[in-house]
């Protein structure tokens, strides 16, 4: 996929970020937790993402919640992606954080703006963090933490020319395909305690404190399994999941059903836990399955 200036605009991010998540940050992390406070790691059970568009401030609004457990060490990835429609003259503008001063633990910066030929034009953002959130600014840090179970604003994105514009924030199949899906990692690790740590994204017009979380779209079973598990989900189109094992790799990617329950055949895999994936209009989702031998 190539940018407005002609460039691969995610290649060389995406070639970066396989490279952390599988070598340098766990090498990273492992020095850091013998000799510091992060030998004693806790982890939320998932961080979640939602955008609200206020249009009477002309800007859209990111918050983070994490869920269980508050979070104040190390913010080590973020990957989060906006689109809106092909036909607006709308483009945003450079970021700003109230919640953490530039250059510090939380640095999200903007790829290049790209139109893919779907209809939409897409900007993703990205940031790596090294320092803890909570640290005072002197040392970089934010003197900040993500409180437990409350939605926290932690930066702006102006826009222009976007009044009547939708906005969203998405996973999408473009997304998907080009490495730009929402992702989070938190001391080096994006999964914790067995489970993925990337929770769910939401977009909306109204204020953060009207999202109200929906139950679960979609169900697993049976779970154990000890091969076929079927996926009851919405009929809505354009829905597909991903298989992910133990250590993070993907085993398994397939469209879902437009109509009717789906079938994943996960025989001639190893038993164990895996994590499966579903994206669709209805907003992504991650839920665990047993694998069992027969």
């Amino acid at each position: 996929m190539m940018d407005e200036c002609g460039f691969g605009s995610l290649a060389l991010l995406n070639m970066q970020r396989t490279f952390m998540q599988r070598f340098f940050f766990p090498v990273l992390f492992a020095t850091l937790a013998s000799t510091s406070e992060l030998s004693a790691q806790t982890f939320p059970s998932s961080v979640d993402i939602c955008m609200q568009q206020d249009a009477g401030a002309g800007v859209l609004r990111i918050s983070l919640r994490a869920n269980d457990q508050d979070f104040g060490e190390v913010l080590s990835g973020l990957v989060f992606t906006i689109r809106w429609p092909q036909g607006s003259p709308a483009t945003l503008g450079l970021t700003a954080s109230a919640w953490c001063p530039p250059g510090q633990a939380f640095n999200p910066g903007p790829s290049a703006q790209v139109s893919p030929g779907n209809g939409f034009k897409y900007k993703t953002w990205t940031s790596t963090g090294f320092a803890l959130l909570n640290a005072p600014v002197d040392i970089s840090g934010c003197a900040q933490t993500l409180l437990a179970d409350t939605w926290t604003e932690v930066l702006t994105i102006p826009f222009i020319n976007g009044a009547s514009t939708l906005f969203q924030l998405v996973n999408d199949d473009f997304t998907f395909a080009d490495n730009r899906d929402y992702f989070i990692s938190l001391n080096g690790q994006w999964i914790a305690n067995g489970d993925t740590l990337t929770g769910t994204i939401c977009s909306g017009s109204t204020s953060i404190s009207s999202v109200v979380d929906e139950a679960p779209f979609f169900r697993l079973a049976p779970n154990p399994t000890t091969g076929l598990v079927q996926i009851m989900a919405p009929s809505v189109p354009n829905a597909w999941c991903e298989v992910l094992d133990a250590t993070g790799r993907s085993v398994m990617t397939q469209r879902l059903n437009a109509a009717g329950p789906s079938m994943l055949d996960l025989t001639g895999e190893a038993p164990g836990v895996y994590q499966v994936r579903v994206n669709s209009s209805e907003g992504c989702k991650t839920m665990s399955v047993v694998l069992e031998r027969p």
